[in-house]
């Protein structure tokens, strides 16, 4: 299972953990789209990146004291995949407009289906929510299915959680479908469930945001990480990368 790094969207950062040896990486197109010097070469350039929408920020996050009507998220994701056909993208998959949350599952399969039709690039993850009930239809549909566990977490037991997401994993990895275990990097998944393509983790940016690192190589508190940083973030950076890539490498395999 690849880790991608996750956070810290934009040119800078996706250069500099690539140059600096990170294989894997997830952009969010919510941040991205307000880039005026955008250059998708250096997302795209990793062994395999991924774009997320965005709404979840737009549901949950930041701007979710905005009042969104069904015809705002449809003009989200047309703009979403018009965005993305610009693009001569070749080793970058598109997280769905995953909708269920603020309109309904049938809505959601309407917005998965036309997303399907438009975008000739890449490959469209299609994201497992419980709103989507038995999740049979989701896994012969996607060719690439997400499963969001911050999500079950939240409203599943740790079994129920764990029974629903080996289901998944398991019935879609044996149809031949690629898995991502969306916002997760707890050790016992990333073992058990490493026959998973991918999953996604900001964890390396918890010592930036925390001053705490916390790996099998070290586990420390920095209280003046960020004056460390001073003008040359990327080290910093890259460092706490390259500290979490050996983590996630002695659990879940090589990250080349």
């Amino acid at each position: 299972m690849k880790v991608h790094f996750a956070g810290s969207d934009g040119n800078r950062v996706n250069e500099s953990l690539f140059n600096g040896g990170i294989n894997y990486r997830l952009n969010s197109y919510h941040y991205l789209k307000k880039q005026k010097a955008f250059d998708y070469k250096l997302l795209d350039q990793y062994n395999h990146s991924i774009l997320d929408s965005g709404l979840f920020t737009l549901m949950f996050g930041g701007d979710s004291d905005l009042e969104l009507t069904h015809n705002d998220f449809h003009k989200y994701m047309i703009d979403y995949c018009n965005w993305i056909e610009q693009y001569n993208w070749q080793n970058t998959s598109f997280v769905e407009c995953d909708v269920q949350k603020k309109l309904s599952s049938e809505v959601a399969w309407e917005f998965r289906k036309e997303m399907k039709s438009t975008i000739t690039k890449g490959t469209i993850i299609n994201v497992y929510h419980l709103e989507d009930g038995n999740p049979d239809a989701l896994i012969d549909h996607a060719d690439y299915i997400a499963i969001s566990l911050p999500e079950l977490r939240f409203c599943l037991s740790d079994k129920e959680r764990w029974n629903l997401t080996k289901y998944i994993a398991t019935k879609a990895t044996l149809k031949g479908k690629r898995v991502h275990l969306l916002g997760c990097t707890e050790k016992k998944y990333l073992q058990y469930f490493s026959f998973c393509f991918s999953c996604d983790s900001t964890s390396w940016l918890s010592p930036l945001r925390y001053g705490e690192i916390k790996t099998k190589l070290l586990n420390t508190h920095v209280n003046d990480l960020k004056q460390i940083k001073g003008d040359e973030p990327e080290k910093v950076e890259l460092m706490c990368a390259l500290l979490y890539k050996l983590d996630y490498q002695a659990q879940t395999g090589n990250q080349n």
